[in-house]
């Protein structure tokens, strides 16, 4: 497996669009582990999704080196750790979904040190409510997938990669509704955020919030909306 990664964003480079992520295998290519951060906090934040099935969002040891200060009221990196969910009869397992509502699209200019060209832009929907780029894995043996009520965002994977361990790793976007009890609980989620004058003053279309959710049914769920948040459905 070659030691490459992914970026991907929802939007274009010069239009509303989210930030950029970052996806990526493990640099052992012995080692069927992948990694998923914002571009932006790659070096403080990661979701590892690990071969043992295993997943954790933890900052990085390399931020907890440079702190000095337990990060967790364990005293340890990981703000959650759990198990991902076991194979279904076709032989795919979710892993983890990052929701990112239309409502909290901006439009700010790119890192100077980032190319578009390098970027999986993924188009926006305006007539929907929210693009997810859901993480999977299939069971090894498996060529082919095919998903139910699968609305795609693209016409193939952001990416896929053949496993050491001959499972198949994919990030697939998809477009669909957030329901009135999504965004009450993204509202309530941004709610809780103590927000003080000076961090108001610093805020700028390029500020960013990610929500981590508890996972559901091992299936774990990122939400990236803007700062201030202003969630909202496309249609009731």
């Amino acid at each position: 497996m070659p030691a490459i990664q992914t970026r991907f964003a929802i939007g274009s480079p010069t239009g509303l669009r989210s930030a950029v992520w970052r996806a990526w295998p493990h640099t052992n290519r012995a080692k069927a582990d992948v990694f998923l951060a914002p571009r932006s906090l790659v070096k403080i934040l990661k979701l590892s999704f690990h071969e043992s099935g295993e997943i954790r969002d933890a900052f990085t040891s390399r931020f907890a080196l440079q702190t000095h200060d337990p990060l967790t009221p364990g005293g340890g990196r990981a703000r959650l750790v759990w198990k991902r969910t076991d194979y279904t009869s076709t032989g795919v397992a979710r892993l983890y979904q990052v929701c990112f509502p239309h409502s909290e699209l901006r439009q700010w200019p790119l890192d100077p040190d980032l190319n578009p060209a390098d970027v999986s832009w993924i188009p926006l929907r305006e007539d929907r409510d929210a693009t997810f780029v859901e993480l999977v894995l299939t069971r090894p043996g498996i060529e082919e997938l095919e998903l139910l009520n699968f609305e795609a965002a693209t016409t193939g994977p952001v990416a896929h990669w053949y496993l050491p361990t001959r499972e198949n790793f994919l990030i697939l976007p998809r477009t669909g509704p957030l329901d009135d009890a999504a965004v009450q609980h993204i509202r309530d989620a941004v709610a809780r955020i103590p927000v003080t004058d000076a961090l108001s003053s610093r805020l700028t279309p390029a500020t960013r919030l990610n929500l981590t959710m508890e996972p559901l049914l091992g299936v774990g769920t990122i939400v990236e909306v803007a700062f201030p948040c202003t969630i909202r459905r496309t249609a009731a």
